[in-house]
């Protein structure tokens, strides 16, 4: 087995269990900003602990780092807060189907590379898909859930390219470390702004922790595994494994949260899927 494929495989195991935790300020009470800060301080922690004859400050890991930092912190706080109304069924694989399909975009507008007939097709599929899932509330889904997804994507998308620099021009053990330490900063900044009032037991209660040492542990595990993976081998490929975590997740979801999965819904992931692969290999 390749280095990289062994990775991806790994980061994919991670990756579904991270998901579908982002499940649990919805099903559990618990607020989504208080969990996301405690769950990359715990992450850094780990990574500093693991990590920290590899840690050392450079300026291109430090600006790669806070970009990555930046833009997946906010993403953890919007997909949590699209979770408290909807299911990870209905939104992990529609995000990750957009997402794949500005990778895409992205590769022609700035990589000079080329959209073939068959990947044209595979595009037009995943709307004709996005738009029969929520057809019955249509108006409901464009006003309330649209904006959300496609924000979604579009951070996932530049996050994917930021964290393929890093893992391909610096350091990616220091990168790890940089990457988690600028989510924690900033998920901390927002949390402070956010609840500017609001008391310390609200955000440090047991329940709360518990919840955040497992996040915080499959945080730096994804992180580590991903990195690893883009550092060794191609984008497309090592996306098109992570992609599967939506199946995944909502299995989990289910299991932990008891969120009801439909045979629409499997029927939607699996397609979604299968115009993934039509995406990147057309």
């Amino acid at each position: 087995m390749n280095d990289w494929l062994f990775y991806a495989l790994i980061s994919l195991a991670q990756l579904s269990f991270l998901m579908a935790l982002y499940k649990v300020p919805a099903a559990k009470q618990i607020d989504k900003y208080g969990l996301s800060a405690w769950s990359y301080f715990f992450a850094t922690l780990f990574a500093g602990a693991l990590l920290y004859r590899s840690i050392y400050v450079d300026p291109e890991t430090i600006l790669i780092a806070f970009l990555w930092g930046t833009g997946y912190s906010i993403l953890t706080l919007v997909q949590m807060h699209v979770l408290h109304t909807q299911d990870t069924s209905s939104v992990f694989p529609f995000t990750t189907l957009v997402s794949n399909i500005l990778v895409v975009i992205g590769g022609v507008l700035f990589l000079n590379e080329y959209i073939s007939l068959l990947q044209w097709v595979a595009i037009s599929l995943a709307i004709l898909l996005f738009v029969a899932s929520y057809w019955n509330s249509r108006m409901q889904f464009v006003v309330q859930v649209l904006p959300s997804f496609m924000f979604i994507s579009l951070i996932s998308t530049i996050n994917k390219f930021v964290q393929k620099a890093g893992a391909d021009h610096v350091s990616t053990l220091n990168f790890i470390f940089w990457q988690l330490t600028f989510a924690f900063l900033v998920s901390l900044v927002i949390l402070f702004y956010v609840r500017k009032k609001i008391p310390f037991e609200q955000i440090s209660h047991r329940p709360m922790l518990a919840w955040a040492f497992v996040s915080g542990i499959f945080q730096f595990g994804a992180s580590y595994t991903i990195v690893t993976a883009l550092s060794l081998g191609p984008i497309s490929l090592i996306y098109i494994i992570l992609g599967l975590y939506t199946f995944f997740t909502s299995l989990l979801a289910n299991l932990f949260f008891k969120e009801k999965i439909t045979v629409k819904s499997i029927l939607f992931i699996f397609l979604s899927f299968l115009i993934v692969l039509l995406i990147k290999f057309g």
